[in-house]
């Protein structure tokens, strides 16, 4: 069963797009849909969610003239790695006593993930908007625009 959002967010796109037999419904996902990390469990699978929707769609309203995209940006620059790290800190506090050797070390891993998805080359979320519009305007027919150039440390 889909969560509500999920629900939502191919209905509304779609609401107007089927019935004129025309349009590009972009939905924003992540790169986390395919490089997951520790603490990345909702947030990942979330993702994964948005990315199989919108590959099914794609298949699915393609031939009756309707585009899906999935967009799985990388390295956009936010606040997400500040929040990241926030909350990762807050989980590990409150973990259980006997399992603060395990989450100290996880914790450590998912800082510096944090940390470099926010360092090096990242772009804005302007230039995002402009990549994603310029795909649009060659007439995309894939289902997925991968906006990611960089792995994380894990994947180096």
């Amino acid at each position: 069963m889909l969560p509500a959002s999920r629900k939502s967010a191919a209905r509304g796109s779609l609401k107007g797009a089927k019935p004129r037999r025309a349009g590009t419904v972009v939905n924003i996902a992540s790169i986390a849909a395919l490089i997951t990390s520790p603490f990345g469990a909702a947030y990942d699978s979330s993702k994964s969610v948005m990315r199989s929707l919108s590959d099914a769609l794609h298949l699915e309203l393609g031939p009756l003239g309707v585009k899906v995209i999935a967009v799985l940006p990388g390295k956009v620059l936010t606040r997400f790695g500040e929040n990241a790290i926030a909350s990762v800190e807050k989980r590990a506090k409150s973990a259980e006593p006997e399992a603060d050797g395990f989450y100290s070390h996880v914790q450590d891993l998912v800082c510096l993930r944090a940390a470099f998805g926010q360092m090096g080359k990242t772009m804005s979320p302007e230039d995002l908007a402009r990549r994603i519009i310029e795909h649009i305007d060659r007439d995309a027919t894939t289902g997925r625009f991968q906006v990611a150039e960089h792995t994380s440390p894990r994947h180096q």
